[in-house]
């Protein structure tokens, strides 16, 4: 190697700024050195008697990102795909392609890096890394190989999985598993994510589908893997739970899900009602529900939970049949994210009311996030009863409240009771607030 590539060489190891110093060295040599080091060590080992690994590109990807992203570095990348360290596995890897640019000479070595793959069907090339070479037709020609060299059996690295899933689905499924505990795409069972279903009458109960492992030839069934009730055949009122982990969270969170109803004749399934059980108590009203209709495609809802630590909540999931009404009920992609909501408002804490026999207590349900005309909100008590709400003041643009009043209070009115609203985007409910009677 000339001496003045090696001294290069240790400044770039020396110094703490990594690329950016080599590359104030040697920016405008970038292309004439990344050749010369490929060809000079080869000359040198073969000056000095070495015997090299059959594969070892002495440039590897690691240095040759230094070099930045010119386009005599980027004609490097099929040279070092094929310098692979081993047979199967490539020294340039997609989380070091990625520095050399979305150049088209780096997506033309996406094919044989996804043949150099480290293991029979394990590519060093994954869907997850194969993002950062961009979304170019050579990138996009390496997948079905990539499909070819899966780990093991029905289960491919870059799985059907995610290759059959629109876009917006498989970030929602990457952004899943960063939820908070609660959360859960199903792709593995539903008890590793805590989840237990109840089961109903003459065994209705939910089922955790998978279509890639098991296909389904009828067209009412998504595709996907996910939990699902069959209304077929049931009688009208049947019930099924799918329970969520109890959850006693710190801060402001946002619970979203997917749900999904279809027929094959586009009449409804049945009703979908969603539950949040407060320290234990009775399950209560649902704060949510869907029913009368079918869907076109999975569509997402939200639920602003104002409930926190050191009180704990459950979520449940709840289907009823319908009689003469075959089809399908299904939930997939529940999150728990650690932000607000987008679409469903935010209670503020709910205060305690403290009156005297025979007078009128006044909750007052302050929220957070946009209010609509026709947005639902109602005082839920702890027992279930519900009572309608009017909003009174609109605050601002991100702010509303509303008040309702129990009338001459009595012993028999002193429970606890919670503002809840349905939007558009979902439901919102505050914290449990106690009515005292003197």
């Amino acid at each position: 190697m000339p001496a003045t590539l090696r001294k290069q060489r240790q400044r770039c190891r020396c110094s703490r700024r990594g690329p950016r110093s080599l590359g104030a060295l040697i920016s405008a040599r970038a292309g004439s050195a990344c050749r010369q080091l490929s060809a000079s060590s080869g000359s040198a080992a073969a000056a000095r008697g070495e015997v090299r690994e059959p594969g070892r590109a002495d440039l590897s990807a690691r240095r040759l990102r230094h070099a930045g992203n010119s386009p005599q570095a980027a004609a490097a990348l099929p040279l070092l795909a094929e310098r692979s360290a081993k047979p199967g596995r490539a020294d340039l890897s997609a989380r070091r392609l990625r520095h050399a640019g979305n150049s088209p000479q780096a997506a033309a070595a996406l094919p044989l890096l996804a043949e150099r793959s480290a293991e029979p069907g394990r590519a060093d090339l994954s869907a997850r890394r194969l993002r950062h070479a961009g979304n170019s037709p050579q990138a996009a020609a390496a997948l079905p190989l990539l499909a070819e060299r899966s780990a093991k059996p029905g289960r491919a690295d870059l799985s059907a999985r995610r290759l059959g899933m629109p876009a917006t689905l498989r970030k929602q499924r990457q952004r899943c598993r960063c939820s908070r505990r609660g959360g859960c795409s199903f792709d593995e069972h539903y008890s590793n994510c805590g989840y237990s279903v109840a089961l109903g009458t003459n065994g209705f109960t939910w089922e955790q589908i998978n279509t890639w492992e098991k296909p389904t030839m009828d067209p009412a069934v998504p595709t996907g893997s996910f939990m699902m009730v069959n209304s077929s055949g049931r009688a009208s009122g049947q019930k099924a739970h799918l329970l969520l982990p109890t959850l006693k969270e710190n801060d402001t969170h946002c619970i979203d899900f997917h749900y999904y109803l279809s027929s094959r004749d586009r009449s409804s399934p049945g009703s979908l009602n969603v539950y949040v059980k407060v320290n234990g108590g009775p399950q209560g009203n649902p704060i949510w529900n869907v029913s009368g209709i079918v869907t076109e495609g999975w569509v997402k809802v939200e639920l602003a939970i104002s409930t926190f630590w050191p009180h704990f909540y459950q979520v449940i999931f709840e289907s009823v049949s319908l009689k003469g009404h075959p089809g399908y009920i299904a939930v997939d992609e529940v999150r728990v994210l650690a932000h607000p909501c987008r679409k469903a408002p935010h209670f503020l804490r709910l205060q305690n009311v403290e009156v005297n026999v025979g007078q009128n207590a006044t909750f007052q349900c302050i929220a957070g996030g946009k209010w609509s005309q026709h947005d639902k909100l109602w005082l839920q008590q702890w027992n279930g009863r519900d009572t309608a709400l009017m909003v009174t003041r609109v605050v601002n643009h991100r702010r509303f409240s509303a008040t309702v009043s129990v009338a001459d209070t009595s012993q028999r009115s002193i429970s606890k009771y919670r503002c809840v609203i349905r939007s558009d985007g979902g439901s919102g409910v505050s914290n449990y607030a106690e009515l005292i009677v003197k």
